[in-house]
């Protein structure tokens, strides 16, 4: 088979892929609404943003189910809980093992490395559903509902606010029942 043409265009709203050879002509066109995805928030920025209201930065509006992992909340992100989970490694403001961060770059870079951890850790990040780090910290949640951080989803998706603990460096996840 020869092939003459072929064309893969992808927008937000619509995939579309034509692919013409000698023979025939294959045109795809699927939509799909971008409220149909789990959409991951990164420590989102919070300079720029401070005031923004829902639509002019992430929310959980935004699909049908958006993850928010806070690590830098207060300085170079939010620290206001804005998705439909929002997880708080280590009180989601300073992270341990960033020492003296006094731009707060390497707490705030945190997110993605934990992200990235978590769909390839065979420990995973488990978060425990509280209302504060002090109260998670002094042990007041083992009790309570528990959720992964990032990493694959399941068709369970809780909300709420969830705290963790983290290793000071990579691997950061640490086993449940170290907790």
């Amino acid at each position: 088979m020869l092939i003459k043409h072929c064309h893969f265009s992808f927008h937000l709203s619509n995939i579309k892929i034509d692919y013409v050879d000698l023979n025939r002509s294959i045109n795809y066109n699927y939509s799909l609404s971008w409220r149909e995805f789990i959409v991951p928030g990164l420590d989102p920025a919070l300079p720029g943003f401070r005031s923004s209201e829902s639509g002019s930065r992430i929310s959980k509006n935004d699909a049908s189910y958006v993850e928010i992992i806070h690590t830098n909340g207060g300085w170079l992100g939010y620290f206001t809980a804005i998705g439909d989970i929002d997880f708080y490694p280590n009180g989601g403001q300073k992270q341990v093992g960033c020492g003296v961060d006094l731009g707060g770059s390497c707490s705030h870079s945190r997110s993605y490395q934990y992200f990235a951890e978590s769909i390839t850790s065979h420990v995973g990040f488990l978060g425990r559903s509280c209302d504060s780090f002090s109260k998670f910290k002094s042990g007041l949640c083992n009790n309570t509902h528990a959720s992964m951080m990032g990493g694959h989803k399941s068709l369970f998706r809780p909300s709420g606010t969830y705290y963790l603990v983290t290793n000071p460096s990579s691997p950061f996840a640490i086993k449940p029942f170290a907790m």
